[in-house]
């Protein structure tokens, strides 16, 4: 082709206002397109390097006009590969080529078109990468994903019900929007374990308190001792310990004594001190530590005398 547009050649037209803004690199890529008769407008873009403008023509060179569709939606030669290579598979790329998702939610979608599942079920903006990964982990898995499939549960919590789904448990019992991922995580795992969930799935106990309550059902002790509202779960945690050393804690599962008072009389009950020597709440745990010591360097030395 030596003459186009009103005559001009096409040294002379890549020299005129419609292509001032492009490089010499770029400009010879627009040059080997209208050599070769192609629609240069498809790739002739100030945004696109020639590196990426050379890939596209080459596409068109081979016939693969559809790629025009989606210039504006690749960003990267990288991406136009990917794409070609459906196009010539006769992958309906449309299916994920959609301006509202990210490349990283395209490429989601498409293995789901690879994989021939249903990728409607997590073809929605609403959903970020984490959601749709769980949807479309829980189709693979064969699993019913309409029972949370939903943009208002976060995908921690997609991720529980889809467990509870594999595991064959009651999901009703959790698959609430009011339970936080981490309580879901306790109920189910309580449920798997057929253990009475009754006494701890309450929204208004935190996740942390459920999982000393579940922990403490699995080992059969009195929970009673310690499921109480005052504790945090980090003294509930060391009273179920305690409990499950069949140590006698009873009486210290009061807020009256902090965390790090109760480590200090478990670290008593374990090297069979008399803990009454320090267990009173109005010593501070460094008070507590200083005699423990004492009690068990006298321990040691009276022992070494045998």
């Amino acid at each position: 082709m030596n003459k186009i547009y009103n005559n001009l050649s096409i040294d002379n037209l890549l020299e005129t206002e419609l292509y001032k803004d492009f490089n010499l690199s770029q400009k010879d890529e627009i040059r080997k397109g209208l050599e070769k008769g192609l629609d240069v407008s498809v790739y002739a873009k100030v945004n696109l390097d020639s590196f990426e403008m050379g890939h596209i023509r080459n596409l068109l060179e081979e016939g693969l006009t559809e790629i025009a569709k989606y210039v504006d939606l690749l960003k990267a030669s990288y991406q136009f590969s990917i794409v070609a290579e459906d196009l010539r598979n006769n992958i309906d790329v449309s299916v994920y080529l959609k301006e509202e998702f990210s490349w990283d939610q395209k490429m989601l979608i498409r293995q789901g078109v690879l994989d021939k599942i249903d990728c409607s079920m997590y073809s929605n903006p609403e959903y970020n990468i984490d959601q749709m990964l769980e949807i479309k982990s829980g189709l693979f898995a064969n699993v019913d994903v309409s029972k949370y499939a939903n943009p208002k549960y976060n995908w921690k919590q997609m991720r529980e019900i889809k467990l509870g789904l594999l595991y064959d448990v009651d999901i009703s019992l959790f698959a609430n929007r009011s339970y936080s991922a981490y309580q879901m995580e306790q109920i189910r795992l309580g449920l798997e374990k057929g253990l009475d969930i009754s006494i701890y799935a309450n929204k208004k106990i935190a996740g942390k308190k459920m999982e000393q309550i579940r922990l403490g059902l699995l080992k059969n002790v009195d929970i009673s001792v310690f499921n109480k509202t005052e504790l945090d779960w980090k003294q509930m945690r060391l009273i179920r310990l305690g409990l499950e050393m069949k140590w006698e804690v009873e009486k210290y599962a009061t807020s009256d004594f902090s965390t790090a008072q109760l480590a200090e009389i478990l670290a008593g009950f374990r090297d069979d001190l008399d803990v009454s020597k320090y267990d009173s709440p109005n010593k501070s745990w460094r008070e507590m530590a200083l005699i423990r010591t004492v009690l068990l360097k006298e321990k040691k030395n009276s022992l070494s005398i045998f």
